[in-house]
């Protein structure tokens, strides 16, 4: 079943944005999940009726309950948060505590892949696009193609998306790798396993990542080491001075920017704007960034009224 969890392992880091288990997916790739997953819970015989799972459909329903009664007017139940929760409950039993190390060991050896591709990105450009543009597929409009293994970066950007359609997706996907591997060894950082994976990160150069990437050293490192004052003076200067680098500093002082009054009365103009005076076929769709989607999160908590009939 290495295939299989290797598939799902892809389904998780999207290769291409068509590439997942979702309404919005392309057919072939959704058909092929489901079909995947169908097949091994038949061979492995699982069996559903489990009181965990059964809590858990127990929670969706109330929420679904609860999103009704409160957002009703525009909240749609997708069918496919059942499917993946059962994929979830299917891989979980087949695999068990396995999981942790086939997860690490996936993410070692495409972190290798990754690092190979990136300097040949880098070194080979033209080249690189040729075989893009040939065997690849899109895997985020013009901005990347995908080998599904690796992702061709397509702009001038020296940023490694690795085996995912973007560099931050890959940063996300090499620290939960990374926090497997620390628990595994009890925070041993003298393998080229775990610097070969922090080199993957580091590629990215995603603010997410790298922000996640200190939070996992630090907990890590708390867990297993007793902290003196030099330890706590080496970890500080470690973090000042990577929130100091132009991608990470900068970045969120503009993603914060854009989440302020000004950036979200902007924002909510444009959307009003387009809903009336465009049909819902001509109108693009948005995607918040991190603080914006905070901030939306934050508005819809504090306009809801809660007790409305």
């Amino acid at each position: 079943m290495n295939f299989y969890f290797f598939m799902m392992y892809l389904y998780t880091s999207m290769p291409a944005l068509q590439f997942n288990m979702t309404g919005k997916s392309n057919l072939f790739f959704l058909i092929l999940g489901y079909g995947l997953t169908l097949i091994a819970a038949i061979k492995y015989k699982i069996n559903f009726f489990n009181k965990k799972l059964i809590w858990i459909f127990t929670i969706v329903v109330l929420w679904t309950c609860a999103q009704l009664a409160i957002h009703g007017s525009f909240f749609i139940l997708s069918p496919f948060i059942i499917l993946e929760i059962l994929s979830a409950f299917i891989i979980i039993k087949i695999f068990g505590k396995s999981i942790f190390r086939r997860f690490e060991n996936v993410t070692y050896i495409l972190s290798i892949i990754a690092l190979i591709f990136w300097v040949c990105n880098i070194c080979m450009f033209p080249l690189m696009k040729l075989i893009a543009n040939f065997f690849g597929v899109e895997a985020d409009g013009d901005k990347s193609t995908s080998l599904i293994i690796y992702t061709i970066n397509m702009t001038d950007s020296i940023r490694n998306c690795g085996f995912a359609w973007e560099p931050g997706r890959t940063a996300c996907m090499v620290c939960v790798g990374l926090l497997f591997y620390l628990m595994r060894t009890k925070c041993n950082f003298k393998t080229p396993r775990f610097w070969i994976m922090t080199a993957c990160v580091v590629s990215t150069m995603s603010t997410t990542g790298f922000s996640v990437y200190i939070v996992i050293l630090l907990l890590c490192y708390m867990a297993y080491h007793r902290i003196n004052i030099l330890h706590l003076s080496a970890l500080a200067a470690i973090v000042f001075c990577v929130f100091s680098l132009p991608f990470m500093g900068e970045k969120i002082k503009s993603l914060i920017g854009e989440a302020d009054n000004n950036g979200m009365s902007h924002i909510s103009k444009s959307l009003t704007w387009d809903s009336e005076n465009k049909s819902e076929a001509e109108r693009n769709f948005y995607v918040p960034q991190r603080f914006e989607g905070l901030m939306f999160s934050t508005m819809n908590v504090v306009n809801t009224n809660y007790f409305s009939t």
